[in-house]
């Protein structure tokens, strides 16, 4: 039922005003949540993908959105110089499938390779969280107008 409609005196308007602002709160909950998963949806779609885990591990909770991979922060603010570990490396390399590899030796110099380029100058942020929020905050509002318009 819309809000609003035709009343014979001022306390069936009331009562009305009254029911239907008690429902209000449960709508904006409801529109929030749905606009949470679709942000969620966008940050998934802006990770990067190598081997497919970190957009995997993107889903929301309650109204948060959650990356499960232990790597999700160094991928979205980069990272000081440092010394990777090698193996999520070599991993990498193969699921690249870089053109010219012949067999996991060439992946280990590859990572190597990598490991070095890091331990010098770090990585670079890709921010897919943060440039997931913009189109999240009209999500918010579209999605809660949308809750609103069905009381």
């Amino acid at each position: 039922m819309a809000m609003g409609g035709k009343f014979s005196d001022v306390a069936s308007f009331k009562a009305k005003f009254i029911a239907d602002m008690k429902r209000i709160p449960k709508a904006v909950d409801r529109g929030l949540h749905r606009a949470v998963d679709r942000a969620a949806e966008e940050v998934r779609e802006n990770a990067p993908k190598a081997t497919g885990f970190l957009r995997e591990s993107i889903h929301a909770v309650g109204l948060k959105i959650v990356c499960d991979a232990t790597y999700a922060i160094y991928v979205e603010r980069g990272t000081r110089p440092h010394w990777p570990p090698i193996a999520p490396l070599i991993a990498w390399v193969q699921a690249k499938g870089s053109i010219g590899l012949s067999g996991n030796q060439d992946a280990k110099s590859i990572a190597y390779a990598i490991a070095h380029k890091i331990s010098i100058e770090g990585t670079k942020p890709t921010w897919f969280m943060r440039n997931s929020i913009p189109l999240t905050m009209k999500w918010i509002g579209y999605e809660i107008r949308g809750a609103l318009r069905s009381l």
